[in-house]
């Protein structure tokens, strides 16, 4: 028989008990709750994951067997909503078990009878974790310029989408490696790759954990840091100065122009990256004309 209650010729009818040895048998954890939210048919594998193989769950709601007493109110209630209104729902669930986190794809939908009324929820759970897990390492690893290791233009577009909360004042640098077509002449292009590494690896070590350099350019380097101020600014460029003579590539001290801006509720960020640039540039500029 069919759900508008007209028979299937060759359908075969199963009892329920059956029906529930059907059920327990599928390969995925799947489960029937009735109009009391009550776990009424559950795949083998969706009590032995809530269970550990002791018991079951049969005849017990989401808040009975719930170590997050929060996650097992959010489940039942949004069982009532599904028999409130007819309506499914799917959704990503993140929980933690111990040190370690899953994600889970939730699918639940009403069971409606011949007659158009609600009998239940039914439902089926997706371990999601290792597609989750893969995607976000994907999404890293398109953030990362290949040959700095630095973050790059992609990781900069999404930071500018969230960049309404991160701290003011945020301090910008914009950093330019100096006579690189000199020793891409001289020396080799090899050794103009190793410059811009040495000139980041600077960066890095005076910067550290307080912010994040992204590759904007072949040879061109923004530094976003968050709570800095100008005198704070100063200084860290006052430092990557000094410390750049300490760095020796093919004889030669690293020497890299800087321009820095601050993001303030008057200044937003993509203005003071203009203004840091700029001022960048002048500062190669005068480099160019005291050398001239």
């Amino acid at each position: 028989m069919s759900l508008d209650g007209k028979v299937i010729p060759g359908a075969h009818h199963f009892t329920s008990e059956q029906l529930e040895i059907i059920l327990k048998a599928v390969p995925a954890n799947v489960f029937f709750k009735d109009l009391d939210c009550r776990y009424q048919y559950v795949s083998h594998i969706c009590d032995m994951l809530n269970t550990g193989g002791k018991g079951t769950i049969i005849g017990k709601t989401d808040p009975e067997i719930q170590p997050d007493p929060e996650l097992g109110r959010k489940f039942y209630e949004e069982d009532k909503e599904i028999i409130r209104t007819g309506e499914s729902m799917k959704y990503l669930q993140e929980m933690t078990f111990g040190p370690d986190t899953y994600y889970y794809e939730i699918s639940k939908m009403p069971v409606i009878d011949s007659d158009g009324e609600i009998m239940g929820v039914i439902g089926m759970v997706s371990d999601m974790t290792e597609q989750i897990l893969t995607q976000r390492k994907l999404e890293a690893y398109s953030q990362i310029d290949s040959m700095t290791g630095v973050f790059n233009r992609t990781f900069f577009n999404k930071f500018l989408d969230d960049a309404k909360d991160v701290n003011q004042p945020m301090a910008v640098i914009m950093a330019d490696c100096n006579y690189l077509k000199t020793f891409n002449d001289n020396y080799g292009h090899s050794m103009g790759d190793q410059l811009i590494k040495s000139t980041v690896e600077n960066i890095q070590q005076v910067i550290g954990e307080q912010g994040k350099v992204v590759r904007w350019g072949g040879d061109e380097f923004l530094l976003i840091i968050p709570n800095c101020d100008e005198a704070a600014c100063e200084q860290i460029v006052n430092r990557l100065q000094e410390t750049e003579s300490n760095v020796i590539v093919c004889g030669n001290p690293l020497s890299t122009s800087y321009g820095y801006a601050i993001v303030t509720q008057d200044v937003p960020l993509e203005q003071a990256i203009d203004i840091a640039d700029k001022r960048m540039y002048a500062a190669k500029q005068a480099l160019k004309n005291a050398i001239a």
